[in-house]
């Protein structure tokens, strides 16, 4: 087996290097990863009790380069306490909506609604948000979603 020639010392968090095998690989902070293997990027989070209205209950900031598929295919969303009625949780990305994780009213498990794939680059924000109504019947509800890398 050849030896593989990365760059040394990799320059920033996201470097890709695409090296005399054909394989593109990515510099995550400490090691060096295929970019071809599938890798899974999740964001997961969960709020205990009843929210307030719009409230964030996760925010995250993106360190890759990863694709959401379309309708979140692959995200979990759960609630211990299912809602009275519907209960919309805005998905943003970088303040603007993106997605959606809807609890049916009576639903313990959400489903996703996205218009089609949709990819997120280092420093993009990605933040969930409580329904935009209060519901003291839906609570503790948690979440993680899938995106591709």
């Amino acid at each position: 087996m050849s030896k593989l020639d990365f760059p040394n010392p990799p320059l920033t968090i996201g470097q890709q290097a695409t090296l005399t095998n054909g394989i593109t690989y990515q510099w995550d902070g400490e090691v060096w990863f295929s970019l071809s293997t599938g890798r899974l990027y999740l964001m997961a989070g969960a709020l205990a009790g009843s929210p307030p209205a719009a409230l964030s209950c996760g925010f995250y900031v993106s360190v890759f380069t990863a694709t959401f598929p379309a309708v979140l295919t692959g995200s979990q969303g759960y609630a211990k306490t299912a809602p009275a009625a519907q209960a919309d949780c805005a998905i943003t990305l970088n303040g603007a909506a993106m997605a959606t994780m809807r609890f049916a009213a009576g639903a313990h498990t959400a489903t996703f609604l996205l218009a089609s794939a949709t990819v997120i680059h280092p420093g993009d924000r990605i933040e969930v948000l409580s329904p935009g109504t209060v519901d003291l019947n839906f609570a503790d509800f948690t979440w993680t979603l899938e995106a591709t890398l």
